[in-house]
């Protein structure tokens, strides 16, 4: 669509477009790669709020490439118990592609991100190594598939990863080389880092914004009911009032468009008393 902006909002919008693109196009070298791929998983940064778990997840649906989605928030308990299930349905040999969203909370400490190292590299084995106390509270195709994975003797359970391929989403950017190594933690990260291939959208604000418009008027976030006008005027005054926001993310938006249907011609003072500081 052409740009709809003018001055400088038009360059901002065309880079954050630019670079939502290029999110986009990582559906080709998933499409393309494989588990015998030097470095097959992904790690994608950006601040959060813009959305980049559902933009690529839609990019991957559209490619008719398959995929397991595993919710943010998960504990390390239950990511083993999604890894278990699915080795457990798959075929010997099928490669299986997660699509693991704001995935923070498997790297928050030493022991988690030891857990996961030997996921993507190494062994790549899933173990978790504590009695299986709450085993009981599984279903019933969960329970068969811990117990697959369990071996006499030994505390927990393994799941061979070598059969899975992970892409990451997180509002975490995993330390590079140059940053100061004074933490413990940055340097586990920095070993996660070399895990995978990570993609890293370093974004000033202007072109956060863009993003977001881009996703707005480009995607159907909005529901079409919303006249074009109002998802322009929106971004306008998300622009405008940047530094004032009580958010900043596509969620905003999707909101200030409802607001237009809720209230009507109230819509902008609404605006105005619900989303500035």
């Amino acid at each position: 669509m052409k740009n709809p902006f003018t001055g400088d909002k038009k360059a901002f919008f065309a880079e954050g477009q630019k670079q939502r693109q290029g999110l986009i196009l990582l559906k080709d070298r998933i499409k393309a790669g494989s588990i015998k791929d030097s470095c097959p998983h992904f790690y994608i940064y950006s601040p959060p709020g813009l959305g980049k778990s559902h933009t690529i997840n839609s990019a991957l649906e559209k490619e008719n490439i398959s995929y397991e989605r595993v919710m943010g928030n998960i504990s390390m308990w239950a990511f083993g118990v999604t890894l278990a299930t699915v080795n457990f349905k798959k075929d010997k040999n099928e490669e299986v592609i997660f699509s693991v969203d704001d995935c923070d909370v498997l790297f928050k400490d030493t022991a988690s991100i030891n857990i996961m190292k030997n996921v993507l590299e190494g062994n790549k084995c899933f173990h978790y190594q504590k009695n299986l106390t709450n085993l009981s509270q599984l279903d019933e195709l969960q329970q068969q598939a811990i117990k697959k994975h369990m071996k006499n003797g030994q505390m927990g359970f393994k799941v061979p990863t070598d059969k899975f391929r992970f892409i990451f989403t997180s509002n975490l950017k995993l330390p590079t080389s140059q940053d100061p190594e004074s933490k413990k933690k940055k340097i586990d990260l920095f070993a996660i880092r070399d895990r995978v291939r990570p993609i890293d959208f370093d974004l000033q604000p202007e072109v956060q914004w863009g993003w977001i418009c881009d996703i707005a008027i480009n995607t159907n976030v909005i529901p079409k009911k919303i006249p074009r006008s109002v998802v322009l005027e929106a971004c306008h005054f998300m622009f405008d009032n940047w530094n004032n926001l009580t958010t900043q993310s596509v969620r905003t938006i999707k909101h200030m468009c409802d607001d237009y249907i809720h209230y009507k011609g109230h819509y902008k003072f609404i605006w105005t008393t619900q989303y500035l500081n």
